[in-house]
């Protein structure tokens, strides 16, 4: 069957792109007909498009499809409109300018005008779409027009059309337009069945914001790469929540469409001179649908490292990356350490506070003054917070004579970005839980210093560094892989870090305390920054595990299994974690979900600020019947006690929650990759590093109670020796500190020699 191609041009220019298109044409074996300079051609009406198509059609034994193609655009769009039935498919080549057809002097040109304007097109019977060779170069041509009462949906990209397939089977309708009381018939020969519209003239039209325009926003996908660039443009805050929206409803249910979206809008920023500032606005919207592609945080850390101009962002957007890390699964690429290193370093020195080396200070051997660094400070549910809390008071259990300075850089206070990055995170201010902290810390003589966030980034630096060279520390004791006031000391302090759940390669420091050396060992061939001579493997657990330390953890009665629609006989599977959404895979959703579904006594409470598309959409009646979704648990320990096994999902963090399982002897159900969790529940109780290992150990949990008792009662044998062991854990950190010591005033040595 043949396929025929009827061109229609109005003063060509975009030659050399209309030829591509043409070539493509010619590879799919169409029959081309040209007529040219029709604008200037007194024999060509427009109503002769019926005629036209059946004289070329009858040239053909067999026609598949006819194609009309013109660069006028009232032309092809009037076309589309009025005689949608007589051609199978319609291409509108966008090109210098709108090459529009109808003159104004023409006494018909408000009708048409209006009826290119598409003017109450939503009241006729219209099939397929009109293809448009759109792109970055001239889709601010056709935006403004495509967005305008949804329009967009009768629109499609050229690079999705299909030169074989017949895709729309159209019926015959002829069209009669009523307009300033004129009747315009566009009929076709034979074809009675009559449609009648009214058209009204152009009033001014606007975007309109809707339910309807997200949902079909999401049905056409061509348009949201321009949309992206073009809300970007217009540097206004609605534009960017509803990109929000859009992207949030592509991560959700169109993953089909994410890695085409994803590419097209790399390609873009890397091929059409985006700004820094547009730049990282895309890139933190294609976080959301990146597919785990590392080249997009590879191509942020390059954009960081080439700017000059708008330092005063860097350090929110590298926060953000962590963020991106951690809750997005957002990939590192292999020089992912080294960037970071080099941004911080320029970070710090950026800030301009001069700082003295006091040869004095190094000389003392005792330890009397500690400068905590940290994050940030929030509630005492706040995991972090309450690991850093209890780390200070078990220090000063067993060195009480030892000053202690808490300095909280609220690093991942980030408002400042919020206008450059639509999708960002911040946390509150730590301040704002500042009579919390001192209620913990009531019996404990502690200072807690606050950065203060209404300062620029600079000044902020400023302040910290002066507030902790006025505490002079022996020791810098800091737990945050970002920290610019510790990058900017040292070359003049001891510097210890301490891992809570994440590498640090970013701060050379004196000495490191590591939950996973061999980990450590593994991830540092990939950048070799840090000396593993310095790298300690120190896995201490604290009082914040035993219930009765935490004064504002008030610890409820018990809980009863039918408040959560659980019974006695149920079988129950617990997770908790700040942050599911990136840490619970689709394969781990599908094994557990495999392993639930035949078994109606089996639940899975899920404990976290966490949305789970996948496992909703996928699986919405299991999800209905089988799963307890908790945003927030005040009382963990109350928790467990209705629970019958601890499920974690395969990832590095989860070692808050999973002690506390373990002082209340909940069998843990862990894998043997590498996690922060590993060395307390002993990789002899780990189940294998396959996703079927775990399937496997939750169906013996679950057939052999007995084996299940067993397995609680070594976690919690192993948490109580952990317990046991605080005072040797504080021994060990004051040795720890001494060897940074050490290291430190070598360095100084050889510097001064």
């Amino acid at each position: 069957m043949d396929n025929i191609l009827l061109v229609f041009l109005n003063d060509l220019d975009n030659v050399n792109e209309f030829n591509k298109i043409i070539d493509k044409f010619a590879e799919n074996k169409y029959a081309m007909y040209l007529l040219d300079n029709i604008k200037e051609d007194e024999y060509f009406s427009m109503d002769d498009l019926p005629q036209l198509v059946e004289f070329y059609k009858n040239q053909h034994d067999n026609v598949n499809k006819v194609v009309v193609l013109s660069n006028s655009r009232d032309l092809i769009f009037s076309w589309y409109r009025c005689y949608n039935s007589v051609v199978d498919d319609f291409i509108y080549f966008i090109d210098e300018d709108d090459k529009n057809y109808f003159h104004s002097k023409n006494r018909h040109f408000d009708f048409f005008h209006n009826l290119s304007e598409f003017n109450e097109v939503k009241e006729e019977t219209i099939n397929g779409r009109i293809y448009l060779n759109i792109n970055f170069t001239n889709y601010n041509r056709i935006i403004d027009f495509l967005i305008q009462d949804n329009n967009f949906i009768y629109f499609n990209s050229l690079n999705k059309y299909d030169f074989i397939k017949c895709e729309t089977d159209k019926k015959s309708i002829s069209k009669k337009y009523i307009f300033n009381e004129y009747e315009y018939n566009f009929e076709i020969d034979s074809i009675k069945d009559i449609e009648t519209i009214n058209v009204s003239k152009t009033n001014k039209k606007e975007l309109k914001i809707s339910n309807c325009f997200l949902q079909e926003i999401l049905e056409c996908i061509y348009i949201i790469p321009y949309l992206t660039v073009y809300f970007y443009k217009s540097k206004q805050q609605i534009f960017t929540d509803l990109l929000l929206l859009i992207y949030k409803g592509l991560k959700k249910d169109k993953k089909q469409y994410q890695e085409e979206i994803f590419e097209y809008l790399f390609s873009y920023m890397n091929n059409h001179d985006a700004d820094f500032k547009e730049k990282i606005y895309i890139s933190s919207l294609l976080v959301m649908i990146h597919g785990e592609n590392e080249k997009l945080t590879e191509f942020m850390m390059k954009t960081l490292l080439e700017d000059e101009e708008y330092i005063e962002y860097h350090y929110e957007i590298v926060a953000n990356l962590m963020f991106y890390h951690t809750n997005e699964n957002l990939k590192k690429h292999d020089s992912y350490e080294i960037d970071r290193r080099k941004i911080i370093d320029k970070l710090a020195k950026n800030n301009k506070t001069k700082l003295c080396l006091d040869n004095g200070r190094i000389g003392e051997n005792d330890i009397k003054r500690i400068a905590i660094v940290t994050d940030q400070l929030l509630s005492m549910y706040h995991s972090p917070t309450r690991w850093t809390i209890n780390f200070v008071k078990s220090i000063k259990n067993k060195y009480s004579d030892v000053e202690i300075s808490i300095i909280v850089e609220d690093n991942l206070y980030c408002k400042r970005v919020e206008k450059l990055m639509p999708y960002f995170y911040t946390s509150t201010e730590s301040i704002d839980c500042k009579l919390m902290h001192k209620a913990e810390l009531l019996n404990y003589d502690v200072d807690i210093y606050y950065s203060d966030n209404n300062t620029s980034r600079s000044e902020k630096l400023s302040k910290t560094i002066k507030r902790i060279e006025d505490f002079r520390p022996n020791v810098i004791f800091y737990n945050t892989p970002i920290s610019l006031s510790v990058m900017s000391l040292i070359d003049y302090y001891p510097v210890v870090y301490m891992s809570y759940n994440d590498f640090n390669f970013t701060i050379p420091s004196h000495i490191y305390l590591e939950r996973n050396k061999l980990a450590v060992i593994k991830e540092n061939e990939k950048c070799n920054l840090i000396d593993m001579n310095n790298v300690y493997e120190y896995n201490p657990i604290t009082s914040q595990l035993n219930p009765a330390v935490s004064k504002n953890e008030d610890i409820k009665s018990k809980y009863k299994r039918p408040e959560f629609g659980i019974s006695d006989k149920d079988f129950v599977m617990v997770t908790v974690g700040n942050r599911l959404d990136g840490e619970i895979s689709n394969e781990f959703i599908d094994m557990v979900v495999e392993f639930m579904k035949d078994k109606d006594e089996v639940k899975w409470i899920l404990v976290g600020n966490c949305q789970l598309p996948y496992l909703k959409n996928k699986y919405y009646s299991v999800f209905l019947k089988k799963v307890i979704k908790i945003n927030y648990e005040y009382d963990l320990f109350a928790l467990y006690e209705i629970c019958d096994i601890y499920l974690n999902p395969i990832r590095t963090t989860g070692g808050g929650s999973i002690n506390r399982a373990m002082y209340k002897g909940l069998p843990i159900v862990i894998s043997s990759n590498h996690s922060d969790s590993i060395n307390y529940v002993g990789f002899e109780n780990t189940c294998g590093y396959e996703l079927s290992d775990l399937e496997k150990e939750m169906y013996k949990m679950y057939t052999n109670k007995d084996y299940r008792e067993i397995k609680g009662m070594i976690m919690q044998e192993r948490f109580n020796m952990y317990l046991s062991k605080r005072d040797e854990y504080m021994e060990q950190l004051w040795l720890y500190f001494n060897k940074a010591i050490f290291n430190f005033r070598n360095k100084v040595e050889k510097k001064e020699g």
